[in-house]
């Protein structure tokens, strides 16, 4: 798959578990233009996920500020503006959420590839680099309330 096809099928996977898990109706509010959830004040947050297959290794990922982190987990545990959530809290329902929407992009390609196997989410607060070798693909979405960016990282594999 290139790797606009797996962004498109991660930014499906992460509408769908926006409207159903996290409960947001539609993409919400529309961003600033020239807004994004990375270039604001302090470094990015997110969670990230491997997925291997025989023929590749990818990474997705979704980063937004710590107050978009949040406000994610918040809506994700169910938990109004108002009740005390701690660092680690926002961190675990992050990296769930990134497992949630990384186990519908595996059924969703999974006819294409049943080799895939998903590794364990991590939380993470900083930016990426990519290294020698990477492709990366990234695009700006909004969950409800929450501007993020996606992004795919894929090394491909030496063939035999």
């Amino acid at each position: 798959m290139s790797m606009k096809d797996w962004m498109d099928v991660f930014r499906g996977a992460t509408e769908e578990v926006a409207k159903s898990a996290l409960r947001f109706d539609g993409a919400g509010p529309a961003a600033p233009a020239g807004k994004s959830a990375v270039k604001e004040p302090g470094a990015p947050y997110g969670a990230f996920i491997s997925i291997a297959a025989d023929s590749a290794s990818m990474h997705l990922g979704l980063s937004t500020t710590q107050e978009g982190c949040r406000a994610l987990a918040r809506s994700l545990l169910g938990m109004r503006t108002a009740v005390a959530i701690t660092d680690e809290e926002v961190g675990d329902a992050v990296s769930e959420l990134m497992n949630i929407i990384a186990g519908k992009v595996k059924s969703r390609v999974s006819d294409r590839d049943q080799s895939l196997r998903l590794g364990l989410p991590m939380f993470m607060k900083g930016e990426i680099q990519v290294g020698g070798g990477m492709e990366r693909q990234s695009a700006e979405v909004q969950l409800g309330p929450v501007a993020c960016q996606l992004q795919v990282f894929r090394r491909n594999r030496a063939a035999a």
